[in-house]
């Protein structure tokens, strides 16, 4: 299965796992998958641990949570996803499998995607609310956007 860039949109997301964004059970799975991998950047990548941090960050005061997604170290982010599909329930699992590559590159492009965008979302919430700040406590922090796209480009 041919994987989607960490930036490509929902729908490409969607296209590319098989799913379709007009059916019901599927936005389901997807939000379900949301979840585990939102739960699972709060518990292994936002967690206040700066060893998460590349090394050129860990000893920067100035670097302060939340972290941005260029931040963080990619061995970090590994592990995460790692951690995230060994805890997965067994039918988001299935899809996790979709995208597991062994090319060296990629990991696993499924949570690495959706680890991404909530990263990029909870930014993006941020900078709506001017003076907010991002906890992991904030329920509505990986929040999915109703503009995919516009959240995607503001960030860049």
């Amino acid at each position: 299965m041919p994987a989607v860039r960490q930036s490509s949109t929902k729908s490409e997301f969607y296209r590319a796992v098989g799913l379709n964004e007009q059916v019901a059970e599927d936005n389901n799975k997807f939000e379900a998958m949301w979840k585990e991998a939102k739960a699972g950047w709060y518990t292994y990548l936002q967690n206040g641990d700066r060893n998460v941090l590349k090394l050129e960050y860990r000893d920067d005061a100035s670097v302060q949570q939340p972290w941005k997604w260029e931040q963080l170290d990619p061995t970090a982010i590994n592990n995460a996803i790692t951690a995230i599909w060994g805890e997965g329930e067994p039918w988001p699992r299935y899809y996790y499998n979709l995208g597991h590559v062994e090319d060296g590159r990629v990991y696993n492009w499924v949570l690495r995607w959706l680890l991404w965008h909530i990263c990029r979302h909870r930014d993006w919430r941020n900078r709506r609310q001017p003076g907010a700040q991002a906890s992991p406590s904030n329920d509505d922090a990986g929040a999915m956007p109703t503009n995919d796209y516009w959240a995607t480009v503001m960030n860049r």
